[in-house]
């Protein structure tokens, strides 16, 4: 078996332990209910629609006039209401497990990497 066949191999292992893994079936699940939450597309749609408001603003008046200021109380209160849906809730949750289990499959194959590429960067 050539180097390249077994990386293959073992990326395909890797991938697959990945999809199966209590937290990404959890995760995948949370999602879909999610998107089936009628209340969650509406809050996003508003929350996206005060998003680009928000930018507008910032782009027209600069970041500290009182336009943009109302802007972004409307952006906190848009993404406050979303994130107290019960189904976002339980997303956001089930996020942080997994991307837990992404950072640690990151230390694990990167950690020496990541040393040397952050000792490079330092000079």
């Amino acid at each position: 078996m050539t180097m390249d066949e077994k990386l293959f191999e073992l990326s395909t292992k890797l991938k697959n332990a990945i999809q199966n893994d209590s937290r990404i079936v959890v995760l995948n699940l949370a999602e879909a209910e999610m998107e089936n939450d009628n209340d969650a597309k509406i809050l996003s749609y508003k929350m996206d629609c005060a998003v680009s408001d928000y930018n507008e603003m910032i782009r027209l008046f600069g970041l500290n006039s009182k336009e943009t200021r109302r802007a972004q109380k409307v952006l906190y209160e848009a993404k406050k209401q979303l994130e107290e849906l019960p189904s976002v809730r339980l997303y956001l949750v089930k996020y942080k497990d997994v991307r837990s289990l992404y950072e640690e499959i990151n230390k694990t194959l990167f950690n020496d990497f990541n040393f040397v590429v952050c000792k490079d960067h330092s000079k």
